[in-house]
């Protein structure tokens, strides 16, 4: 008999869930990772995330409290309940898939019998139940299409995993405080004084004179120690589509304080995005959809260039300005436990090198409600300001696992199987660093000693 699973439009009245899931629901942001079967006629799909949440939602006490812990305003069981939601629906696509099929191969014996009366009855019976079948399987995609746009893109909110090591309040785990600072300027003024800096706002500023030595100066440091430690210079490009600021982790049309959307693709769904190449965004399109063999791992890259955010910070100058020069670094490894290892390597990397420049600085471990979404722990190092007596974070080390791997199909060859990348990335602010030197500074540019050498004559 053929199987009549839905002749109404979508979202039921009598079905509890959909009552209380789906009745605020006006209009959902269309995402550009997941393209829903309905969009994928006309809309080119780059990547197909992996979807994990039957094993995000085994532990539902883990991860509310994770939610809690991030001060996230998300209902986890609500989620839950629209995960499995979906995935009954799915499961009656494809089992309707597979009667259909059936039906087919039925017919395809059928039609080889010799013509008889039975043979006629059995094929007008079964050419009518392939065409109910149909006409149910296509209502049944539609609604499978129109939860990936609104079920699967609200799931895709959900933060990383905290690591075990993230605590719930600020952890010091190094202070160096040998330095004997002897100015305590105000980094605008002293700079307009020595002819180094003409600051007008956050969006437009200018380095000028040994300022402009010192921009160049912080990454051929930063790169002569880590290119030891087996990193590889890499060169970026300034631009994300959609797809990649998603798969990264931002929410779309809601969470752009990260990224500059260029004016002239505000019409479209693929947006284009201003990140700029020291950014983690363009690493991760490299790897996006690829495999890279499991011996040539682990993968680190460190890279120099502009950086936009429209998410400033609260001090003044050139503490909160939107484009600054930055060194990013990307590590990728096989696995969980080796990430953590080369996360904390990385920590200890800058924090050598942050010992040679000599200033006062500390390593923070940061608290769940201050760590981005992709995130799973972040290790902040912060510079001591003179002037307003506070430590300022210049740089940060991110471990992010498989979270962004997952989304944007980041693998690497094992055998037969292709697992995720685990991801590290971390950054270093040379605008910040200079604006610590220069409220240092007196009569010239403060340049620590191990900087000096890589200054420009």
């Amino acid at each position: 008999m053929a199987c009549h699973l839905l002749r109404k439009p979508f979202f039921p009245k009598q079905t509890a869930f959909g009552n209380q899931f789906f009745s605020s629901v006006k209009s959902f942001p269309k995402s550009s990772l997941l393209i829903s079967g309905e969009r994928a006629s006309d809309t080119f799909v780059v990547v197909t995330p992996h979807l994990d949440f039957d094993e995000r939602f085994a532990d539902l006490p883990l991860l509310e409290d994770n939610i809690k812990r991030r001060r996230l305003d998300l209902c986890v069981p609500e989620m839950k309940d629209s995960w499995y939601f979906y995935k009954d629906w799915n499961e009656k696509r494809l089992q309707l898939q597979e009667n259909l099929s059936g039906i087919g191969a039925r017919i395809s014996e059928v039609i080889k019998y010799e013509d008889s009366k039975d043979k006629k009855i059995e094929m007008e019976n079964l050419q009518r139940h392939k065409d109910l079948l149909r006409e149910d399987l296509q209502n049944v995609k539609k609604n499978v299409w129109s939860l990936e746009d609104t079920v699967i893109s609200d799931l895709l909110k959900l933060p990383n995993i905290l690591h075990s090591s993230t605590p719930d309040n600020e952890e010091q785990l190094f202070i160096f405080d040998s330095e004997n600072i002897e100015e305590k300027n105000n980094h605008l003024e002293v700079g307009v004084k020595l002819n180094m800096l003409e600051f007008r706002n956050k969006l437009t500023y200018f380095l000028k004179n040994r300022a402009t030595l010192f921009e160049l100066a912080v990454p051929e440091l930063f790169f002569n120690h880590l290119v030891m430690k087996g990193f590889i210079r890499f060169s970026n490009p300034d631009f994300a589509r959609s797809v990649l600021a998603e798969g990264v982790g931002i929410v779309p049309n809601n969470d752009y304080s990260h990224l500059y959307l260029l004016a002239n693709t505000e019409g479209n769904n693929d947006h284009l995005y201003l990140c700029g190449g020291a950014s983690l965004f363009p690493f991760c399109g490299y790897h996006a959809k690829h495999s890279v063999p499991k011996q040539s791992l682990p993968l680190k890259y460190i890279s120099s260039g502009r950086q936009y955010s429209p998410d400033i910070g609260s001090l003044p100058g050139l503490y909160s300005v939107n484009q600054s020069t930055s060194i990013q670094l990307f590590l990728a490894t096989h696995s969980e436990d080796d990430i953590y290892r080369n996360f904390m390597c990385c920590v200890e990397n800058l924090q050598d090198v942050f010992s040679i420049l000599g200033l006062n600085f500390r390593i923070v471990n940061q608290p769940p409600y201050l760590l981005k979404s992709w995130e799973s722990s972040r290790v902040s190092i912060q510079v001591f300001s003179p002037f307003h007596n506070v430590y300022v974070e210049v740089g940060s080390v991110s471990l992010i696992g498989d979270f962004i791997s997952k989304r944007l199909r980041m693998c690497y060859s094992d055998k037969k199987v292709e697992p995720f990348l685990s991801v590290v990335s971390g950054s270093i602010n040379i605008q910040t660093l200079l604006a610590l030197c220069l409220e240092r500074s007196h009569n010239d540019l403060f340049v620590p000693s191990a900087l000096s050498t890589y200054m420009m004559k």
